[in-house]
């Protein structure tokens, strides 16, 4: 009982970590387009620069997700890492004003090249957080997924859980907390939605994973015939939502 009680938070954990990825990106938008001044730049570049960090962190972070035998742990540590990076990367947003004004001033308004810099410049903000955002499914599924037997049914549930939550944390974020409360202490609320408040990994895997592995169905990595040839295949973390 106490255990299905604790995969059941951990899934209200993962909904809420996804609704929080989208509140930083609503939340990210909505600052940069006041340094940026043309709101399609500022959209292009979180929305660029978003997914890079993300496909990023899969790709690196996932592999360490696979070999950790702790993978809540690695997950709860991303979580808390994600609210960090978030936090410290909007406070630096008042360096790029100066830097922006800088090169604004010496490209034309509308050139590749100053889209570029404005996607540096957001790069410097989003990357970090988004980069350990791409790390939490491969890290949940690691410790859900027993085997090729439970792949399917699980991994959708974790990815269908995290992508609703990015549908409710984007309305939410658009359309009532900004307006309600305002930008910043919506970013606080998205920091504290993520964090690992509650998590406390433990050394073992959870149950589900374990029960696999007591029915020989299990492989030590859940994702190894994914792999295929090239052995570098990893499923995609958030696509344009998150946490």
């Amino acid at each position: 009982m106490r255990e299905s009680r604790r995969i059941s938070w951990v899934y209200v954990l993962f909904l809420l970590s996804g609704a929080a990825g989208l509140v930083y990106q609503v939340v990210w938008s909505r600052l940069l387009n006041e340094i940026f001044g043309v709101t399609a730049h500022a959209v292009t570049a979180v929305l660029a620069t978003f997914l890079a960090g993300l496909a990023l962190g899969g790709w690196l972070l996932g592999r360490i997700a696979d070999r950790r035998p702790d993978a809540l742990r690695f997950y709860a540590i991303l979580e808390l890492g994600i609210g960090l990076t978030a936090l410290a990367g909007t406070w630096a947003m008042s360096a790029l004003g100066p830097a922006h004004v800088w090169f604004a001033s010496r490209l034309a308004p509308d050139s590749a090249a100053l889209l570029v810099v404005r996607c540096a410049l957001a790069a410097v903000v989003i990357v970090p957080p988004t980069f350990l955002m791409g790390g939490t499914l491969p890290a949940i599924a690691r410790v859900f997924v027993g085997g090729t037997a439970e792949l399917g049914r699980k991994l959708s549930l974790l990815y269908g859980l995290n992508t609703f939550g990015a549908v409710l944390g984007s309305l939410g974020a658009g359309f009532v907390l900004i307006r309600a409360i305002g930008v910043h202490p919506t970013l606080w609320l998205a920091v504290v939605a993520s964090s690992p408040r509650g998590k406390r990994p433990s050394p073992q895997p959870l149950s589900p994973l374990r029960g696999a592995r007591g029915r020989g169905a299990p492989s030590p990595n859940p994702f190894f015939p994914l792999r295929g040839a090239r052995g570098r295949s990893k499923p995609r973390g958030r696509s344009g939502c998150s946490s």
